[in-house]
């Protein structure tokens, strides 16, 4: 019985042993995790403590670089379109149409920055953050661009002649008869083209060229001789021809920018039994997108012509968002989404200057393709042509904003992670420059019909950076 006795209390002694011997052991790998947790710049350990990473708390500091871009507008003609007049292009007659649009524009890739700064704790946290997009800028070339404008018209007292009963449009003139009728030579009298026989002052058969007659019948019409002058409420009106607006030479310019910034709280919920961790957000955000439309065209009737249309969008409103994240070894996957419900001011500006090469005085001719003319806008019963413009748009409307980003994570240590990935971001209903350009008579200006103003806009990219939480 002694030996037995013996041998149970070895045996016990043995196990008591190993008990603390893994006790001290246990001990000491849980002072070396602590001691890690307070290394923060310390390398990471693919495989921590119990099989499982808890995710890291405090503050925290992320720095994108973007290389993103923007989705192409839509297609519009540089002119107004589904109009096709009748014109006079110094040679002859054809059917206006719209020479250019704006396929040619992209989605080229632009450079940009993101910041965050914020802080968590175990559950409660927030979170400051933006970015900023450098210009995207297009440009592109042409000759020999025809514009088509949808004419105003202005009445002349007391005229009931011509298709539009005694109006004369912007783009309206007189041609000059080549080779000059009844054997005169002078080479400014209008062309009577629909040859109009008419009585006046008892003086029967009598053609009208125009803006003259031969009021003295003396068998020559003679735009000098005031007695061959009609006076306006007399013109033929029917001799009137649209002009061709054709530019020998153009340059376009696209441009679009953006950036944003937003605020939220977060709360972390605890982590989940395959070791996901989910966040929500919630709080406010702003985007401010601006788009630019420039059109500057040389030569013709309209030479040295410009307008210039910016788009800006300001959308603030409320914001929601989502992340989940995992971390396996030294890597770490997220996927993060954010919705917006934005509410859009929108300012739309736009400058016109229309033919300041083209004398604006009283019977002064404007060459168009070699050809003189007459510029009928700037006779006296017209009034002087106004050359510069200013336009204004405002509209408030909603456009939601919906974002998602994935990203790929490397450990470096504890507090740095190495990251890559890429976001994309859905706008409704933004204003576009480009579509909202009304091309009328006299100054253009600008329009929001047939949602004008409401394009959806897409920007993707990717993104490289670093993050630091400690």
């Amino acid at each position: 019985m002694s030996l037995n006795r013996f041998y149970t209390w070895l045996l016990s002694a043995c196990v008591l042993a190993v008990l603390l011997l893994g006790s001290v052991s246990v001990q000491a790998d849980e002072a070396e995790l602590l001691e890690e947790f307070d290394q923060p710049f310390g390398w990471a350990d693919p495989y921590p403590y119990r099989g499982y990473q808890l995710p890291n708390t405090g503050y925290f500091f992320n720095f994108d670089q973007l290389y993103w871009s923007f989705s192409r507008p839509d297609v519009v003609e540089i002119g107004q379109a589904g109009l096709h007049p009748r014109v006079w292009d110094g040679f002859g007659y054809h059917i206006a149409r719209n020479s250019m649009d704006t396929s040619w524009m992209g989605t080229d890739f632009t450079h940009g920055q993101r910041y965050e700064f914020g802080h968590q704790g175990h559950h409660w946290g927030w979170v400051v953050s933006g970015f900023t997009l450098r210009s995207q800028v297009q440009q592109q070339a042409a000759g020999g661009v025809e514009v088509v404008f949808n004419d105003s018209y202005t009445t002349v007292p007391g005229n009931t002649s011509g298709a539009n009963a005694g109006q004369i449009g912007y783009l309206d003139t007189f041609l000059n008869a080549y080779p000059a009728p009844t054997d005169n030579t002078y080479p400014t009298l209008d062309n009577d083209l629909n040859w109009t026989l008419f009585t006046i002052l008892n003086i029967p058969n009598q053609f009208k060229w125009g803006r003259y007659w031969d009021g003295n019948q003396d068998g020559t019409v003679d735009p000098t001789d005031i007695a061959d002058q009609l006076i306006p409420s007399e013109w033929d009106l029917g001799d009137l021809t649209r002009i061709a607006v054709v530019f020998q030479e153009v340059q376009v310019m696209h441009r679009q920018q953006m950036w944003s910034t937003e605020a939220m709280a977060k709360y972390r919920f605890d982590q989940s039994h395959n070791h996901g961790n989910w966040e929500a957000m919630i709080g406010v955000r702003y985007i401010n997108f601006k788009d630019r439309f420039r059109f500057q065209g040389w030569g013709g009737v309209f030479d040295d012509s410009t307008w210039d249309t910016n788009a800006i969008n300001n959308l603030v409103g409320p914001q929601v968002a989502g992340r989940w994240f995992k971390s396996h070894g030294r890597l770490q996957f997220g996927v993060e989404t954010r919705f917006m419900a934005g509410f859009n001011f929108q300012a739309v500006r736009q400058f016109t200057r229309l033919a300041s090469h083209a004398p604006d005085y009283v019977g002064s001719p404007i060459d168009v393709n070699g050809v003189l003319i007459k510029n009928v806008a700037s006779l006296p019963a017209v009034g002087t042509v106004q050359r510069t413009y200013t336009h204004g748009f405002d509209a408030s409307i909603f456009s939601p904003v919906g974002e998602l980003r994935v990203n790929l994570g490397y450990n470096l240590t504890k507090a740095i992670t190495l990251r890559a990935g890429w976001t994309g971001i859905i706008l409704g209903d933004i204003a576009r420059a480009q579509s909202m350009v009304n091309y009328s008579m006299p100054g253009l200006g600008i329009t929001g019909a047939n949602g004008a103003n409401k394009q959806d806009v897409f920007i993707q990219g990717y993104n490289l950076g670093v993050e630091v939480n400690y």
